[in-house]
């Protein structure tokens, strides 16, 4: 009976260090998700990273955090000297990239920072919030057939991958 009740505790205490560990990563977007609950956007978190994931096995990411552009033939690049704004420079990759309206993974440099799904049509109403979460961001579409990356030095690029 000791072991069975034993067991018990260590579960119970797994998953209250698990829902902490949420909470914790939760913390990291509050303000983010703060501004995506006012304005009335739909949204989902995953803590399990399957944008991440296949980014990774996609994409070569130099050790400073950057998509190693060589290799990928189909991208357009734009530098903080090239737009105005950043919604502006948004719109140029979009209209490259022709998307779909469809459910979109932002993710973030800083790992603890959980995966937020939303609304292609989404990000224009929040980007500036987006960028203020972390130095480097990528957007990734459901499709994983592009994907756009933020880097901190001021570059905006869209890679196809189809």
């Amino acid at each position: 009976m000791a072991s069975d009740r034993k067991s018990i505790l260590l579960e119970k205490r797994n998953k209250l260090k698990h829902q902490q560990e949420k909470s914790e990563r939760l913390a990291l977007i509050e303000d983010l998700l703060s501004r995506i609950n006012d304005s009335g956007i739909d949204y989902a978190i995953n803590f399990d990273s399957p944008a991440w994931q296949w980014l990774e096995i996609t994409v070569d990411i130099h050790s400073w955090v950057q998509i190693n552009q060589n290799p990928i033939e189909n991208k357009l690049i734009l530098t903080s000297e090239e737009h105005v704004s950043m919604s502006e420079a948004y719109f140029k990759l979009c209209s490259y990239l022709e998307p779909l309206d469809e459910t979109v993974s932002v993710i973030w440099s800083n790992a603890l920072r959980p995966e937020l799904e939303l609304g292609l049509n989404a990000i224009p109403l929040i980007l500036d919030d987006i960028i203020n979460q972390d130095f480097d961001f990528w957007i990734v579409p459901s499709s994983r057939k592009w994907c756009i990356e933020y880097h901190h030095t001021g570059t905006f690029a869209a890679f196809r991958f189809d």
